[in-house]
């Protein structure tokens, strides 16, 4: 994929996935986007990504790595974990757990962690 919006922020996207076996989906992505036309100075955005979903019975398991480099020197990492259960067709439960991790100098000596958790229905209309 490519986009280019009105203020000149080109983003371009190239993503797959494979199945070895009907129930396991992996899958990848990287990502480029050039910000020069809006900033003078760290002006391209690098972002890839790897995952996984694996049906266990009327559920999901869901697993995703992935790194952000905004600046050609900082990284964010984040690490994803979930479960989807299936109440019906068009609705399911799901529980996200994620932290990421984010370095506070560009030696990346020091790193805060921030944790994030999800719990919710899905309900498609």
């Amino acid at each position: 994929a490519a986009e280019r919006n009105a203020v000149e922020v080109k983003l371009w996207s190239v993503g797959a996935y494979f199945r070895p076996i009907p129930d396991l989906k992996l899958m990848a992505n990287y990502s480029k986007q050039d910000l020069e036309h809006i900033t003078a100075i760290n002006d391209t955005i690098n972002t890839w990504m790897v995952g996984a979903n694996y049906n266990v019975g009327p559920g999901k398991i869901l697993f995703g790595y992935g790194q952000k480099d905004p600046d050609g020197s900082l990284k964010w990492k984040q690490l994803s974990v979930g479960y989807e259960y299936n109440l019906s067709a068009r609705t399911y439960l799901y529980l996200d757990l994620s932290q990421k991790k984010l370095p506070l100098t560009t030696t990346a000596t020091f790193t805060t962690k921030q944790n994030h958790y999800a719990l919710g229905v899905h309900h498609n209309f």
